[in-house]
């Protein structure tokens, strides 16, 4: 295991000696950015499933759907013959 040596650092942040604080995860008041919050958790946990320690579980929340288009836009000629999933903002999506 690596431990960092004060001062000796590429980045002099890591080797401060001071304790890390995330300031994009809140507010000048104090309170917690709950989206900077949730995005810097995710972050850390890709981060130790891309080095090898931990395990990552994707959830596909289009159910399968392998074609989408923006229904504001066009009317593609093949939506007819694929099933409907979902609509999600402006896009329709469909298997």
């Amino acid at each position: 295991m690596f431990w960092p040596v004060k001062h000796r650092c590429q980045f002099s942040w890591y080797c401060d000696g001071k304790k890390d604080v995330v300031w994009a995860n809140y507010e000048k008041t104090g309170q917690v950015i709950e989206g900077n919050a949730r995005a810097w958790k995710d972050s850390i946990q890709l981060a130790i499933y891309i080095t090898g320690w931990g395990k990552l579980v994707i959830n596909d929340n289009t159910h399968g759907a392998v074609f989408y288009y923006n229904h504001n836009l066009v009317s593609p000629y093949w939506a007819g013959s694929k099933e409907y999933i979902g609509v999600l903002g402006n896009h329709t999506f469909m298997k």
